[in-house]
């Protein structure tokens, strides 16, 4: 590549770094992505070659915060199913949050949304996780 497509500099530098992504307000670097980087104007364009690689880094962690988000109204629901109030969930689910996730206001650990999802499959489980 002679010149920049962004900004027309002279000859980006062919090199293999980290480049940063977001999404839905999370952070990453995607590791190892061979690219032409331009000085002047921060412009990346990916290798042909390192396009898959690079889409398949991202999808995974598209899933991966994907999987960390719920629905304040599926968290709602779930301790309604379970017959908890707000302080039996915090006890339940080891936290001192779930109204505020239940308000969208706060999202809750992935060990948490996980332990909901369990519940809400087999809430016969409630009493062994309360140590009753």
């Amino acid at each position: 590549m002679d010149n920049c497509p962004g900004c027309g500099a002279m000859a980006p530098v062919h090199d293999t770094h980290g480049v940063s992504y977001t999404y839905k307000g999370q952070h990453t670097t995607i590791p190892g992505v061979a690219a032409y980087h331009c000085a002047s104007c921060g412009d990346v364009r990916l290798d042909p070659a390192a396009v898959h690689r690079y889409d398949e880094l991202v999808a995974r962690f598209h899933r991966k915060v994907d999987a960390a988000l719920v629905d304040p109204a599926y968290l709602r629901a779930v301790r309604k199913k379970l017959r908890l109030d707000h302080d039996e969930a915090d006890e339940v689910f080891g936290t001192d949050h779930f109204e505020r996730y239940e308000a969208g206001k706060a999202q809750p650990h992935p060990s948490t949304v996980a332990l909901v999802k369990l519940l809400d499959r087999h809430p016969e489980l409630l009493a062994e996780v309360r140590g009753v």
